[in-house]
């Protein structure tokens, strides 16, 4: 800029160079950066301050509930660009694996019917599918649903829940006999997300730990009626 004094006034020229008049990036809206994260562990938009870019970051490790990631972001003052990044996705899927069971996909479960359940809980270890909680795990071994039972008599129907907040691993055993007992026990284990900032810069990471299922267990003995004895009566 320059100046000419002219009197008491002053005349103040100044000049913008480079100027940018639009952003590098498309400016898209939440739920679509919350996509591209959950998919593709990256994505770039238009934020007018470092904290809303820190907001979208800390939004998407709010919503992932099984913990171990961390979100890394990086805000450009000038071109406003935010970048986001998810970091420890693949660990965290190897690790749900194992808190699955053996040989078992945790992202290749399903929701299964109650027929469904009932044919396959009599073979090996029982059936494993996912379920939205812990209480609709545990109402495949009510003693309402004992008719989809491959067990063509009385049985033992136990089940097996290891959950996170929206998602369980739900495991049903049916074993075929005459008698049998019922037991219980269950562990609650959670641990709560915590937040780790990053440095003096406009750079930051939020780091989730783990979060350890609640896992129940529990065995119910079911008879079934005979249903000649039914149709006399």
């Amino acid at each position: 800029f320059s100046g000419v004094q002219r009197g008491r006034s002053v005349i103040c020229t100044v000049m913008v160079t480079q100027c940018l008049k639009s952003s590098p990036v498309p400016q898209i809206s939440t739920q679509d950066v919350i996509n591209l994260l959950k998919t593709k562990q990256y994505a770039e938009t238009v934020c007018f301050s470092s904290s809303a870019c820190y907001d979208l970051c800390s939004l998407e490790t709010s919503t992932f509930g099984f913990g171990g990631i961390g979100c890394k972001i990086n805000w450009d003052r000038n071109t406003k660009k935010c970048s986001l990044q998810i970091n420890g996705i693949r660990k965290v899927d190897n690790w749900l694996d194992k808190q699955c069971g053996e040989g078992c996909q945790f992202d290749q479960l399903e929701y299964l019917g109650l027929e469904q359940v009932g044919q396959a809980a009599t073979q090996g270890d029982g059936v494993r599918f996912k379920t939205p909680d812990e209480a609709s795990c545990k109402q495949y071994c009510d003693q309402g649903l004992g008719s989809s039972s491959a067990c063509k008599g009385t049985f033992s129907c136990s089940y097996h829940s290891k959950c996170w907040p929206g998602s369980c691993v739900c495991t049903v055993k049916h074993t075929c006999h005459r008698s049998a007992g019922l037991g219980f026990r269950s562990m609650r284990n959670r641990n709560m997300g915590e937040y780790d900032p990053g440095n003096d810069e406009v750079e930051e990471t939020i780091t989730l730990p783990r979060v350890m299922p609640v896992s129940t267990e529990e065995t119910k003995f079911i008879k079934r009626e005979n249903k000649e004895t039914q149709e006399m009566n």
